[in-house]
């Protein structure tokens, strides 16, 4: 997965990434206006990216054990993207 690949080995964010954090940042002025597909990308996207990140913050205040007491589904993502990277899949 590229999200995970951007936040754990330093890629380029994917553009979904990208235009995702771009719009919570500044907003768009419609989302119509997006090409077909995009939205949903985005979203998925920024859900890896905010349960990475937060597993990431959570392991540098050594809270992991609570990270995945707090945020289950979070951490479902995250031990997937885990397992993936483990087995050679991302």
């Amino acid at each position: 997965m590229r999200v995970a690949a951007h936040l754990l080995d330093g890629a380029p964010p994917p553009p979904e990434l990208s235009r995702a954090l771009n719009c919570q940042a500044w907003g768009v002025g419609d989302m119509m206006n997006l090409p077909a597909g995009m939205l949903p990308k985005m979203n998925v996207t920024l859900n890896y990216y905010r349960a990475i990140r937060g597993y990431q913050e959570a392991a540098a205040n050594t809270a992991t054990v609570e990270f995945t007491k707090k945020h289950p589904h979070d951490w479902e993502m995250v031990s997937w993207v885990i397992a993936g990277r483990k087995k050679g899949n991302g």
